[in-house]
């Protein structure tokens, strides 16, 4: 434990990084040829001060060039450093895929928090608006993949069920456990039926999983 602005709080993102780097075999799952992605809380002061909790929980990591092609091979990866030092900060543009993590972050804060929504953060005349307070959502939030490892652009989600074998399951219920998200944003229907299952399968802290669509397991 440590002391957090006058409130004890463990520090759940080095548990996290600590939890993957100890299974990075397992979650490597033979292909020598990659590399970890380490996700999990963008920024621990910002993540555990508030009252409610949001995870985004993603199948994987895009690692192609910008080109579109497959390295030969791949480095450990920092990616929630990434997030938080570069997407969020407007050091770099930012990816499609944060852009609407921001906004739909952004959508959560206002209604849990202010029981009402000012899209005027992100919007103007319709067109998304990419400002550093949009950014700046992305610190709030954690982002959890299903497979730690880099993949493509897109996945089959047949090699991501490969993938998901029981002992990589397990260390994905034990990260979420220490993030304990009050709710969990899924990215597509895919990713919401195996966290549900996960969640009805094994013991794990009350949290509400939801996907963009309104499903909602409690």
């Amino acid at each position: 434990m440590f002391e957090l602005c006058g409130t004890q709080h463990v520090n759940k993102d080095k548990l996290i990084r600590q939890l993957l780097l100890n299974n990075r075999d397992i979650l490597l799952n033979g292909d020598t040829n990659n590399a970890l992605c380490y996700d999990g809380i963008i920024d621990e002061k910002t993540y555990s001060n508030q009252k409610f909790r949001l995870a985004f929980l993603l199948k994987e990591t895009n690692g192609n060039n910008p080109s579109g092609d497959v390295p030969d091979h791949y480095d450990d990866w920092d990616y929630v450093g990434w997030i938080r030092n570069l997407q969020s900060t407007g050091k770099e543009a930012i990816y499609l895929t944060f852009r609407n993590i921001a906004m739909w972050a952004s959508e959560f804060y206002d209604v849990f928090e202010h029981g009402k929504t000012d899209k005027s953060e992100y919007l103007a005349d319709g067109t998304l608006q990419v400002s550093d307070k949009l950014r700046n959502v992305l610190r709030r939030i954690a982002v959890i993949n299903l497979k730690k490892t880099f993949g493509g652009g897109t996945t089959k989600w047949s090699d991501l069920d490969r993938y998901l074998n029981q002992d990589v399951c397990d260390i994905l219920r034990e990260e979420l456990c220490i993030a304990a998200p009050t709710v969990v944003l899924c990215g597509g229907q895919q990713v919401f039926d195996f966290v549900s299952g996960i969640h009805r399968s094994k013991k794990i802290p009350p949290l509400t999983l939801t996907t963009a669509k309104g499903n909602v397991v409690e």
